[in-house]
């Protein structure tokens, strides 16, 4: 059985999502557990019927979930701190242990403090949770971190279109022919969700476009008055589904939707950064795009945001062939790196490392 440890919000669940559907259509037989929160359980199940699902959070002593998942073949996490304590006390079991993130590592001269944190962070977090690191890349990275966990770089992992944009047109009460604006603000539960989310909602509230708006919904629901013209949309079990559908999005800074955007070529516009994580996120954007179009400015206001919009749309042509040098098949190369890894000693990891590394196109 392979345990996936995954996080609260859809960034981390579509990636996990993505790889497993992947992985399961070439190992049936295999059981994958998944350990998430109580919120995604009926998401997920909806998602990926065939898996195993546990709540993460019930187990209150570390001792508990190492009983629980130490006859694992394979233990996956995206990116959870708890499992330090899983991997340095390692005494019952012999599964490798894999995670999976993202974000530029290099440190460069000119970096913020805060930068500079939280790129330590994210190398400290890998040494100390995975045998095995996985990490997302736009495109080859110009620098292989120094790091005691054996290092793959990987491309995007994007989940398939599964509606048409007409199926999807009609879900929200849309013709075929009528263009929309899409608002993401991600999950929005736990600790880390985006601080500044009313601030824009109150904005976006304002905009009066030649085109409809729609909000995406998220775990918690969407408690704001918006403007009767302003379009609620329903829950999505497929997120990338409504991505691909609309003409332009706004969103906080987030892995998930960078990749949803790539991954169909919708210009992308995101909104202000609230910690060093989410401004990795504006660096990322700007370096595919060759500019600053595709990000906002925190002083913006809604006439500022009105032309931001205008622009992206006038620039749809340049920012689609920017998309298009971006591989996206993470998902392939993770489900085939988990089926190199599952069952495997951790004493095979050195030469099973080698074989992980051709399936990349990215080099070490």
């Amino acid at each position: 059985m392979i345990s996936y440890i995954v996080g609260r919000n859809f960034g981390h669940l579509n990636r996990a999502v993505a790889i497993i559907e992947k992985f399961h259509e070439a190992n049936q037989e295999e059981i994958v557990r998944i350990y998430t929160f109580p919120h995604s359980f009926s998401w997920i199940k909806e998602n990926i019927p065939f898996v195993e699902l546990d709540c993460f959070k019930k187990y209150k002593k570390y001792s508990q979930l190492q009983n629980e998942i130490r006859h694992s073949s394979l233990i996956m996490h995206d990116w959870r701190m708890e499992v330090r304590k899983l991997r340095s006390d390692r005494k019952e079991f012999d599964a490798i242990m894999g995670g999976i993130y993202h974000s530029d590592l290099k440190i460069y001269d000119d970096d913020m403090i805060e930068a500079r944190n939280f790129k330590e962070f994210i190398r400290n977090t890998a040494n100390e949770t995975t045998d095995i690191f996985f990490h997302i890349n736009l495109v080859q990275p110009n620098e292989v971190p120094d790091l005691s966990t054996f290092y793959v770089p990987i491309p995007l992992i994007a989940r398939d279109v599964t509606m048409s944009v007409n199926e999807v047109k009609e879900s929200l009460g849309l013709q075929p022919d009528e263009l929309f604006l899409l608002i993401q603000m991600g999950g929005g539960v736990g600790p880390s969700k985006y601080k500044y989310t009313e601030e824009w909602y109150d904005k976006i509230n304002q905009l009066r476009l030649p085109i409809r708006i729609v909000v995406a919904n998220q775990f918690a629901g969407l408690p704001f008055p918006f403007h009767a013209n302003i379009i609620q949309a329903p829950l999505f079990y497929n997120g990338i589904n409504l991505i691909n559908a609309a003409d332009v999005v706004i969103s906080k800074p987030g892995m998930g939707i960078l990749t949803d955007a790539i991954a169909t070529k919708t210009p992308l516009l995101l909104l202000p950064p609230d910690d060093a994580e989410r401004q990795a996120k504006h660096d990322m954007l700007q370096k595919i795009v060759g500019s600053d179009i595709g990000t906002i400015e925190a002083n913006f206001s809604k006439d500022d945001l009105s032309r931001r919009i205008n622009e992206i749309l006038d620039q749809k042509n340049k920012i689609t062939e920017a998309f298009q040098t971006i591989p996206d098949n993470g998902a392939e190369i993770m489900s085939k790196a988990i089926n190199l890894l599952c069952g495997k000693p951790l004493n095979d990891l050195p030469f099973l490392y080698e074989e992980v590394l051709k399936l990349t196109p990215f080099s070490v």
